[in-house]
């Protein structure tokens, strides 16, 4: 009785856990149990946000924080469910209604809708790639820095400040290519010129 006693107890301990992530290799991880070193789990599968036809991927990472389920209280049937802010890793923001993620390269990906505000910061580059069209609806744009296009199209006027230099082409204003027209009637002195030839 006292050993059926035992391992009922065990099986019960045994049904959720805490303890810290070790190791991380594909969708599977590693578990230190109660944060004990010694007491490592073999490789059990990590709770995913989705993973049919639509999969998202984001691991727990070494050092995390985390839960273990383990069905029927059997280590080997666990499931790790990371995620627990903890003294090692603490919380990265505390804006009460944010979606706000941090990566390990400083990157930080953030949107608040207390001041509607959408943030993105850290990354060295950006690639966006469709196969049709984009659209940006928004009543001002800035653009800080260079900004380069194989084609521009200016459908509503606008204004140019500041140097700028043309070549590889024609350009054509109001239906006088620039570089090419000629002015007729050209007299020395101060008399001024006809009006250009289109």
């Amino acid at each position: 009785m006292n050993e059926q006693l035992a391992e009922l107890l065990r099986l019960v301990n045994n049904l959720l856990g805490i303890g810290i992530i070790s190791e991380v290799k594909g969708g599977k991880c590693r578990v230190h149990v109660g944060g004990d070193p010694n007491r490592a789990t073999d490789w059990i599968p990590w709770l995913a946000m989705r993973a049919g036809k639509i999969k998202v991927w984001c691991p727990p990472s070494p050092g995390e924080q985390a839960v273990m389920l383990s069905l029927n209280g059997e280590p080997t049937t666990a499931v790790c469910f990371g995620g627990i802010y903890s003294d090692a890793n603490p919380a990265p923001c505390d804006l009460p209604n944010a979606l706000h993620i941090s990566f390990p390269d400083s990157a930080v990906l953030q949107y608040n809708p207390d001041d509607s505000s959408f943030l993105m910061t850290g990354a060295k580059t950006a690639h966006i790639s469709v196969a049709e069209k984009t659209t940006w609806d928004c009543p001002e744009t800035e653009f800080l820095g260079r900004v380069t296009a194989e084609a521009l199209n200016i459908t509503q006027g606008g204004e140019m400040h500041g140097n700028i230099e043309h070549s590889g082409g024609s350009f054509s204003s109001n239906g006088v290519v620039v570089d090419e027209h000629k002015h007729p009637g050209v007299k020395s002195g101060d008399s001024e010129t006809g009006e250009p030839i289109k």
